[in-house]
């Protein structure tokens, strides 16, 4: 297979990538943070947009101010969205090249095909949220940092400090690129042969990254301090950094196992690669190094988590699963070329790589449907049957309460429904049946819509009833009830 041909095949599978990341891309509501993110966007004033910022942990700015240049265009899902498509579709094409330079074109051609497939980096590249630029920002800025060890110049070096500093105004963890130089140096040189300029060079970049970043720190993050376990949301560490790596599935329906045949194709294979790169310790060298880099970052982000009293979880890591999808195909390629030794014509080898291409494919497409079925939020739908059914002076309670701005975002949309923003009345299981107990007239509630049998009974005797459910019942959904006058 010619560069040139892989160089086709990788430019067919961006535009996949591409079109997946834009398919339904509009279908659901914004979610609670999509939400945050969406009010902040539309505040008549950056001053206002920015107090909000504040409010949210460890925000940057960037990201919301790409936001608020879209909402120029259209507060649509769609086009509020569609910069994470972008980003996420210029990750596909940045991992092609640097992939391409750690290891051969195959590589580098399965690499972007697994990353293009992955429901889990589609799922963040179809929010309006800060990951997908956190992935682009992450490996461009690596990409720079490599490029300047191996050819060091005044460009280069500007181009890592320039792409570094933007990035991180997006998401901080692009910082952490700076790791990758550090681990590449001590990797690839002997103790005896290791340049001091470079490291010097290494160490006066960090230091002016923490400079760059210093007054978005001060201003957006440092007074921010939580209380919450290190696990409390994402369960045991193995499991967290399962999802995260995309060894795991998100349960996107109620019926989806979490492991499966995409998931055993990549952690096998990955397997392989592991002892491919044993082996052929010399050749992936380099790539030893961003592989040891990634667990590294990985402790350090758990440091920074718990040093803010914040949760780890998967999503926080997701700029690092195309990394560890690298290792997978060096272990397809690795396999093939070992198991095609005994034939002599080259086309053996080719066919047998582009059959493992396509069941790879196979095995993403049941992962892809229960993503694409997945409800991110229903809160549209809820709003338009508030504005239909309520009048101005009824409640409208919201259980969990922080998951108030999702429908105060959408009825910020209808001119007429201010007076029905008023009455949004966060709340919570616990302080429902006191918030209600003295309203004589109808009162609306928005909940959950999976909910346990204890709290379905409650809400029985409480006098609500169902005025409008998702067809399933499932994470992102919720439920709309009513009590009429007593």
């Amino acid at each position: 297979m010619t560069r040139k041909i892989i160089n086709v095949f990788a430019l067919a599978i961006i535009f996949i990538g591409f079109g997946l990341r834009t398919y339904q891309l509009g279908n659901d509501s914004f979610w609670n943070d999509e939400a945050g993110q969406a009010i902040a966007a539309i505040q008549p004033t950056v001053g206002e947009m920015l107090a909000i910022i504040r409010s949210h942990a460890m925000a940057m700015p960037f990201d919301y101010f790409v936001s608020r240049g879209t909402s120029i265009v259209g507060v649509m899902e769609t086009i509020m969205r569609f910069p994470s498509v972008v980003w996420g579709t210029l990750t596909l094409a940045l991992y092609f090249v640097f992939s391409k330079k750690l290891c051969q074109p195959k590589v580098a051609l399965l690499t972007t095909w697994l990353l293009g497939l992955s429901a889990y980096h589609i799922h963040y590249s179809q929010e309006m949220r800060f990951y997908s630029a956190l992935s682009f920002f992450y490996i461009l800025s690596t990409l720079f940092l490599f490029r300047y060890i191996n050819q060091p110049s005044k460009l280069t070096w500007g181009l890592f400090i320039f792409t570094t500093s933007l990035g991180s105004y997006f998401h901080p963890y692009v910082l952490l690129s700076i790791v990758n130089g550090f681990l590449y140096i001590a990797i690839i040189y002997p103790p005896a042969r290791i340049n001091d300029k470079k490291l010097l060079a290494l160490v006066v970049s960090s230091i002016t990254l923490g400079i760059t970043f210093l007054p978005g720190y001060l201003y957006f993050g440092a007074d921010q301090n939580y209380a919450y376990d290190i696990f409390q949301y994402g369960g045991s560490l193995i499991q967290i950094l399962a999802y995260g790596l995309g060894w795991k599935v998100f349960p996107y329906t109620e019926i989806s196992p979490t492991f499966g045949i995409w998931e055993l194709l990549n952690i096998g294979f990955a397997g392989v690669g592991t002892i491919v790169v044993y082996t052929n310790y010399k050749y992936y060298k380099e790539f030893v190094s961003i592989i040891i880099s990634v667990f590294i970052q990985i402790a350090l982000i758990i440091l920074a988590d718990w040093i803010k009293g914040y949760w780890f979880i998967s999503r926080q890591i997701v700029h690092l699963m195309p990394i560890v999808m690298i290792l997978t195909s060096i272990g397809v390629v690795g396999l093939v070329e070992y198991l095609s030794r005994p034939f002599k014509f080259s086309s053996v080898k080719n066919f047998a790589f582009v059959g493992v291409m396509i069941i790879f494919g196979l095995s993403a497409v049941p992962r892809l449907t229960d993503y694409y079925n997945f409800q991110k939020s229903n809160g549209r739908q809820i709003v338009s049957e508030l504005i239909q059914k309520s009048k101005t002076t009824e409640p409208i309670f919201v259980i969990p309460g922080y998951e108030e701005k999702i429908y105060r975002f959408y009825l910020l949309q209808t001119t007429s429904s201010n007076d029905i923003i008023q009455e949004l009345k966060p709340t919570s299981w616990e302080q429902l049946q006191y918030d209600t107990s003295k309203i004589p007239g109808d009162i609306y509630l928005i909940t959950t819509a999976l909910m346990s049998d204890e709290q379905y009974n409650h809400l029985e005797l409480l006098g609500f009833t169902p005025l409008l459910q998702p067809e399933v019942g499932w994470h992102g959904s919720r439920l709309l009830l009513v009590r009429y006058q007593q």
